[in-house]
């Protein structure tokens, strides 16, 4: 086992790669939702949290912040750091990745007593892609904190010595985590651990702690779906529960075997096996996760609806959930192998059937990336330039992308937003603005209250005045 602090090391070296590579010729956040995320965050860590005001538009937030740990988490970091984050965030996708990724690896490596099983589920999580439209690892939001959160959730769960007062008030701090950074990993860590919590009630030690954390949780739950009424609450609570199509803005759905690897879903097929008729049943969590999430996305597909996690966040959650029984197979297969076939000195080749995942599957590419990323170099000179010679509080209208980032880099609100977790400002107009004849711009500025325009190419309108010319343009309405 002296390799073991090597190949962790190693692993965890290409998890913060796998994320990072993205930002490799590109500083700033990537995802839309990244940039909405950092904007409340910014907006805490200016405000504070109390002041619930959408950083985009400067009014009352609509409804409450479901994510709140994470925003908090995150405006700590901006308080601590001493900037706007915007530069500091490509880091932080990569730093959690491969947190994530040691924390599954000696998880397994207790569990499976496997350092080549341990290493498969690891690089499973590694290989598990992200897109536009599922998210997941390279970006830094919710998601991926509550991935670590997840697997800490687990690996707690399936210790010998779960029934330790201590490991269940742990297990129940982090519940009480999922439900202020992503409350939808709650509800499947909720479901997938039931089972276990049904039939081992008299062996698990619940004390006052653990039922006064208990009490805690539903009573914020209480607290986040009461509208006045009964009625009103639950019809508020059905509707953060039950996702339509057209949720997600992009939506599409995928074959998940392709998309998670073909050789990743090998291991796994053999692990879920493993878990309920092997020797891998301390996964069974995994097994019951898994079953949970593929069982939402097929819902899906036939009914063309989700419920309780979107289908975009049920096809993520799957692929967790399928690494850890991914290393289970291994195990699996290495044994068949060893005791069956007596290749002792072969069974390390197992880690091949893995280069299966490289494999191109289309629709993940087609979604791998944007179009056009949000913002330019010159997007973001512009922007800080604005930040210090605008008035404060000013509106702005800018390129439709970049429109999340106006508020992390300058502070200003805008003319509209891309959609994502916040909304602000008319998004039609925001869309079509920069397509329109001068006309029709102006009318759109007044109607919004908006004195100023960043542009990447000249406007020849009459009632522009230009105040700011360094590759992007910005206009001031005269």
């Amino acid at each position: 086992m002296k390799l073991v602090p090597l190949i962790a090391m190693f692993l965890a070296a290409c998890a913060f790669l796998s994320a990072f590579m993205l930002h490799w010729d590109y500083p700033y956040p990537y995802h839309q939702d990244e940039w909405q995320h950092l904007a409340i965050s910014s907006s805490y860590a200016s405000r504070g949290y109390n002041d619930q005001i959408n950083p985009y538009s400067g009014e009352p937030f609509a409804h409450y912040d479901l994510e709140s740990g994470f925003h908090l988490l995150v405006s700590g970091m901006l308080v601590i750091e001493g900037s706007d984050g915007v530069l500091m965030q490509k880091y932080l996708a990569g730093t959690f990745n491969a947190i994530t990724c040691l924390i599954l690896f000696f998880s397994l490596l207790r569990i499976l007593k496997d350092l080549q099983a341990a290493a498969a589920g690891a690089i499973a999580f590694i290989m598990i892609p992200t897109n536009v439209n599922i998210l997941g690892k390279d970006y830094f939001l919710p998601l991926t904190v509550a991935f670590l959160l997840v697997y800490m959730f687990f690996g707690i769960v399936s210790d010998k010595n779960i029934e330790s007062g201590k490991k269940t008030i742990l297990a129940a701090l982090i519940c009480l985590s999922l439900l202020f950074v992503y409350p939808p990993a709650l509800i499947m860590v909720l479901v997938s651990s039931a089972p276990f919590f049904a039939f081992n009630f008299r062996k698990v030690r619940i004390g006052w702690w653990q039922l006064a954390l208990v009490a805690c949780g539903i009573a914020i739950i209480a607290i986040f779906i009461w509208k006045g009424h009964p009625i009103s609450s639950i019809s508020y609570m059905l509707g953060l529960l039950v996702f339509e199509p057209g949720w997600g803005k992009l939506e599409t759905t995928f074959f998940i075997p392709a998309l998670f690897g073909f050789g990743s879903m090998v291991f796994a097929a053999i692990g879920l096996y493993s878990v309920f008729y092997g020797n891998a049943k301390r996964l069974k969590f995994f097994g019951i996760a898994a079953m949970f999430a593929l069982g939402i996305t097929a819902f899906f597909i036939v009914f063309r609806y989700s419920v309780v996690l979107p289908y975009s966040r049920a096809v993520l959650f799957s692929m967790l959930s399928l690494c850890p029984l991914a290393g289970a197979g291994f195990l699996e297969a290495k044994k068949y192998i060893e005791d069956k076939l007596h290749l002792n000195a072969y069974s390390y080749l197992l880690l091949l059937v893995l280069l299966l995942n490289f494999i191109p599957y289309q629709h993940q590419i087609d979604y791998s990336r944007y179009k056009q990323a949000g913002i330019t170099d010159a997007d973001y000179a512009a922007l800080m330039w604005a930040k210090d010679n605008l008035p404060k509080g000013a509106s702005i209208a800018v390129p439709y992308l970049a429109t999340s980032a106006v508020y992390p880099i300058s502070g200003l609100k805008v003319l509209g937003l891309v959609p994502g977790p916040v909304e602000a400002g008319s998004q039609p107009d925001a869309f079509r603005f920069f397509s329109s004849d001068c006309e029709t711009q102006k009318t759109i500025l007044i109607e919004n209250k908006v004195q100023y325009i960043i542009s990447r190419s000249k406007l020849a309108c009459s009632t522009y005045k230009v105040i700011y010319s360094e590759n992007d343009f910005i206009y001031q309405l005269i």
